[in-house]
């Protein structure tokens, strides 16, 4: 009587053994495992061709690394499938139904591949991935924004989060513009982070913005030809990453700072490279909750925008522009922020000056820095200058010593400077006095002639001028 359920049990031992050992797919070509409760079949990197038929039970499945032109047929896949990696695989066209009743589907990969939007793609062919939170399609610049419209509205009633779009055209590919179409299902989502970097963007159409999800927390656009940006009304943002574009004439013109005026609650911006020269003084007024902010790579000479209003900053990058140093006016502002919050300056890659001019501010740095109250980011590998015309390059490896040198030149050069002063001074001075000298007679008789003209001619009158008689 106990003999059967014996047989039982060591058959369900057997049965798992047997997934442990041999994989989860019919044909056992790929390895198995259990993560976080769940079958886990991983068949990356083994030259596969076409996809292997998976158990039921299978819930993550990494096809990646392979050689697949398409994607797997459905009848292949498990329905609880929650996590699909096809990355770098060769797959060039969606089929239809791939995805049909994937409904606890919560992430996807198809980065890497050579995907492209064709005629007979159907616009419901992301509809059943409605738990779908992670979607990654990068890489495919084949793809185009024309996959936009499609993905948007199939995943308009889905709970996505992160939606990768990056390289999906090719690098030297006409400009293109991120158009209302291509959002306009993205604004009822509860989407928090989208990264459309590398696409060739000129421009986003007016009113786009508008449909970007109010959850939305991470907007990141850089590597683009982005020549304008508009208002963005998204309180939740607190990442905007639109470095390496073209929006230097577009930031310059910004002088009442209506760019990033809606953008209270940002905590990093980064405009690295984007051929900016100057900065409006109000053009960040409203970023009171701005903790990072990079404007590396740029074209800048001073800095002049009201980082007063910056309260709580706490690392600025201004490596790689065209700095030579800060004046007095930066200095002090900078030392009263560095008061409200540990700060961290970088000034790496700029070309410095060593000079008598800027002896303050060399001073200012080391002091700042042997206080710590101001973090200054691979100091010893700041460089300087001399001037313009000095081809030799002074490393800050030993900037102390360079700068009590440059106080003995400096002190030398204020005194010749005062010597040759008072001199020239007292040279203009007896030169003066010696041409007075020399026409004294000339200045006397312009002077009379002048008074005379003024005053009229008055005879002397003496005491005894009525004894004279006239005839």
């Amino acid at each position: 009587m106990d003999l059967l359920p014996f047989l039982v049990h060591t058959l369900g031992i057997l049965v798992v053994l047997d997934i442990s050992v041999n994989g989860c797919t019919y044909d056992h070509k790929c390895n198995c495992s259990l993560v976080r409760g769940t079958w886990y079949a991983d068949c990356s990197d083994r030259g596969l061709v076409r996809s292997p038929k998976f158990w039921p039970n299978v819930t993550r499945i990494n096809l990646s690394r392979n050689k697949l032109k398409s994607l797997p047929e459905r009848s292949l896949l498990p329905d609880d499938l929650t996590h699909f990696d096809l990355s770098n695989n060769e797959i060039v066209t969606f089929r239809n139904n791939a995805f049909q009743q994937l409904w606890k589907l919560t992430e996807l990969k198809l980065r890497g591949n050579a995907l492209r939007v064709t005629n007979e793609l159907s616009s419901n062919v992301f509809e059943d991935l409605l738990n779908i939170k992670y979607l990654d399609l990068s890489n495919n610049p084949e793809l185009t924004l024309r996959i936009m419209p499609i993905l948007t509205r199939g995943i308009q009633s889905s709970t996505i989060e992160i939606l990768i779009l990056q390289k999906i055209h090719y690098t030297f590919s006409l400009g293109v513009k991120l158009r209302i179409e291509d959002v306009r299902f993205l604004k009822h989502t509860n989407l928090k982070q989208i990264y459309l970097s590398g696409n060739n963007i000129e421009q986003i159409e007016n009113g786009a913005p508008y449909f970007f999800p109010q959850s939305l927390e991470i907007f990141s656009v850089p590597d683009n030809r982005l020549y304008t940006f508009e208002n963005i009304s998204l309180q939740n943002i607190s990442e905007l990453y639109i470095n390496n574009n073209w929006l230097g004439i577009s930031i310059e013109s910004d002088i009442d700072g209506r760019i990033f005026e809606n953008l209270r609650n940002l905590r990093h911006l980064h405009l690295e490279a984007n051929g900016i020269a100057h900065l409006p003084f109000m053009v960040f007024k409203s970023l009171k909750n701005l903790q990072d902010l990079d404007l590396s790579d740029n074209l800048l000479t001073i800095v002049e925008f009201d980082i007063l209003k910056l309260k709580a900053l706490k690392y600025l990058g201004l490596s790689g522009n065209q700095l030579q140093a800060f004046p007095e006016s930066t200095r002090k502002t900078l030392s009263h922020l560095k008061e409200q919050t540990n700060f961290s300056l970088n000034l790496l890659n700029n070309p410095l000056r060593c000079d008598c001019k800027t002896l303050d501010f060399l001073q200012w740095m080391v002091k700042e820095r042997k206080l710590g109250k101001i973090t200054f980011p691979h100091f010893r590998d700041y460089a300087c200058t001399k001037s313009s015309s000095d081809r030799k390059v002074l490393k800050f490896t030993n900037i102390e010593i360079q700068i009590e040198e440059l106080i003995k030149q400096c002190s030398s050069y204020t005194t010749l400077v005062f010597i040759i002063a008072s001199l020239i001074i007292l040279f203009l001075a007896v030169l003066s006095a010696g041409l007075i000298y020399r026409v004294r007679w000339k200045l006397r008789y312009f002077y009379y002639m002048t008074k005379s003209r003024y005053h009229g001619y008055k005879a002397v009158r003496g005491d005894d001028q009525s004894d004279f008689k006239y005839d």
